[in-house]
């Protein structure tokens, strides 16, 4: 009876003892664990700071950037609340739109995020107007009607160039309310000698109102 009591207090020992290791060890493996992850969270947060803590200026101050940024640095950006949007994915990367402060701008090309600045009124408009300067056409700009070098001017240019004259040939369908003549211009082959009707055609038909001056450039490219 007592060798039955010895054997079972040793039983009962042993399992206590290996208890103990087990909870140790499990206990040694959490505490790396957490470690682990304190030490990332630490080096996440070396890489790019919270935009919150960066972020200094008036909303008037805030600008829009383009950048080409990984998975990893996107979903980074996201994580410490940078006012990121994921435009397009390409072969470089993942093209994104930033709206910063600019200690937010400063903080992130610091840290190698190479910006392109998007929306700039001042730099916007002297782009505009030396676009407009060096193209007789001025494609990014707004072209009236009547100007010089627009809208219409550029129809009569089209129909009179003798470049184009076995495939294009210009017409003037009628009037507008204000004597503005309406053209029209017809694109196929011997354009100038084929009866109107003889083939399938496709109509493409700009600034169908006034206010939307935008159709008529789409229609004219």
């Amino acid at each position: 009876m007592r060798n039955h009591r010895r054997a079972g207090l040793a039983a009962l020992a042993a399992i206590f003892l290996l208890a103990s290791l087990i909870g140790s060890a499990g206990a040694q493996e959490d505490d790396q664990r957490q470690r682990g992850t304190d030490q990332r969270a630490t080096l996440s947060g070396a890489q790019l700071p919270p935009a919150g803590i960066v972020a200094t200026g008036r909303p008037g101050n805030l600008k829009m950037f383009g950048a080409t940024v990984d998975t990893a640095t996107l979903q980074e950006l996201v994580d410490q609340g940078y006012d990121v949007t994921p435009l397009d994915d390409s072969l470089e990367g993942i093209q994104v739109a930033l709206v910063l402060s600019p200690g937010e701008q400063r903080v992130l090309q610091a840290k190698g995020l190479e910006l392109t600045l998007q929306s700039a009124p001042k730099e916007r408009e002297a782009q505009q107007a030396e676009v407009a300067t060096q193209s007789i056409y001025g494609w990014n700009v707004y072209r009236s009607y009547d100007e010089p070098g627009g809208i219409e001017d550029q129809l009569l240019e089209i129909g009179s160039n003798p470049q184009y004259r076995g495939f294009v040939k210009l017409y003037d369908v009628g009037d507008t309310i204000e004597g503005r003549d309406i053209w029209a211009v017809r694109m196929t082959q011997g354009a100038r000698g084929r009866p109107l009707g003889s083939r399938p055609a496709v109509l493409y038909q700009g600034t169908t109102h006034a206010r939307e001056w935008i159709s008529t450039e789409v229609s004219m490219r």
